[in-house]
């Protein structure tokens, strides 16, 4: 298949998925959604049914949104405060700098352009079947399926590596290859050795042919840990705001993966992974925010120990914050003609480092930890954008 082809299949792909999103916008899932807030808070079905038909007409908060931020445990008045994406969205285009858009489509070239500027992003040792996109010094180009186990054994003779698409989002298409050259997918699910080259050589996206990138497996620092009681790599996201030089902070919460799991994002706790918010001064840390009961696929609940392993995260401390401060605000320095950017850091035993960059970024995950909606925070740092 050519390379047009190609572009032209995943490009119908995508436009069909997105087809499919605005068609469950338009046709909310209310009754599942009604279902487990009435389980949840034993509220009448007429009561809970007002809530989300008001949330959604009134404020663009759909049904799934309205469970994930725990609007059911917020007073009304207090409603107003919580932005979705609909909302937000134009608002991180319109401030989002054309060289910055250009970056975000491809993982590789940022890490580059940003580690050249001294800033501790994880370094690309490898670029697959990578066809568009800027030249990665140092890294080797894998342009043939029968080069890649090769060049896999080459690079994790001592290490631990992960491959995930250089243009790609919530963990999609992530792979973790064992120094023994045991293949495990984001899920932690097997994958053989021909499957893994199969996909990553099938892999295109319509913004792009940037291929797959390789990078080290990092380990979670031992502090981490401790703290999480889970031993893959837990991140944290933090939301930057870029104000006449100076640099404050929208929202930042702290991702902790499933057990088993080797990826940590959300997707509304569909994948086990639990939510707690950080205090930008301090580090401390808000109680867990995910699903805790069997079945439930929307209501997000709050609990001070982690369902999993029993550890106490609400009103502990993330070590070596200070710093954690510190890498954030010389990444949003480091980009000076865009107002906000999501960033994602992870605590190593080398210290913090940078690991994504996120200039599209969505609210729900910081407003369902605090149960403070965040039009306030953009309204006191984008007043002539927000109110």
């Amino acid at each position: 298949m050519t390379g047009l082809a190609r572009r032209v299949r995943h490009a119908a792909r995508w436009r069909l998925q997105a087809w499919k999103q605005f068609a469950e916008k338009k046709r909310p899932n209310f009754l599942p959604v009604l279902r487990e807030v009435h389980a949840t808070t034993r509220r009448s079905r007429i009561r809970v049914a007002v809530d989300l038909a008001t949330a959604w007409r009134k404020h663009g908060i759909n049904p799934s949104n309205f469970a994930a931020m725990l609007l059911w445990n917020v007073p009304r008045e207090r409603w107003p405060d919580f932005v979705v994406g609909a909302e937000l969205n134009p608002f991180l285009h319109s401030t989002l700098h054309p060289d910055d858009r250009r970056l975000s489509r491809d993982k590789a070239a940022i890490a580059a352009r940003d580690a050249a500027l001294g800033l501790p992003w994880l370094p690309t040792l490898a670029v697959v079947n990578r066809h568009e996109g800027a030249t990665i010094d140092g890294a080797i180009v894998v342009d043939r399926s029968e080069q890649l186990w090769p060049t896999l054994r080459e690079l994790g003779r001592d290490r631990d590596l992960v491959l995930k698409p250089a243009c790609g989002r919530q963990g999609a298409g992530f792979f973790h290859v064992s120094a023994q050259g045991k293949v495990r997918d984001g899920d932690g699910a097997d994958v053989s050795s021909d499957d893994l080259a199969k996909k990553v050589f099938a892999y295109t996206h319509h913004f792009g042919e940037y291929g797959y990138l390789a990078q080290e497996a990092l380990a979670p620092h031992p502090d981490m840990v401790e703290l999480t009681g889970i031993d893959a790599l837990a991140t944290v996201r933090v939301v930057s705001a870029l104000r006449d030089g100076v640099v404050d902070f929208v929202e930042i919460f702290l991702k902790i993966p499933a057990p088993g799991s080797l990826t940590d994002n959300f997707r509304y706790g569909a994948t086990g992974t639990m939510l707690a918010g950080v205090d930008p001064a301090s580090g401390r840390l808000t109680a867990l925010v995910g699903l805790l009961r069997p079945g439930h696929r929307y209501v997000l609940e709050r609990t001070a120990r982690h369902p999993a392993t029993g550890r106490e995260i609400e009103g502990r401390t993330l070590p070596r914050w200070s710093e954690a401060v510190e890498v954030s605000r010389r990444a949003a320095l480091a980009h000076p003609r865009t107002a906000t950017l999501g960033w994602d850091l992870a605590l190593t035993p080398a210290g913090w480092m940078l690991l994504d960059f996120n200039p599209i970024w969505g609210p729900t995950g910081g407003e369902a930890c605090t149960r403070e909606g965040i039009r306030p925070i953009l309204a006191r740092m984008f007043p002539e954008a927000w109110r």
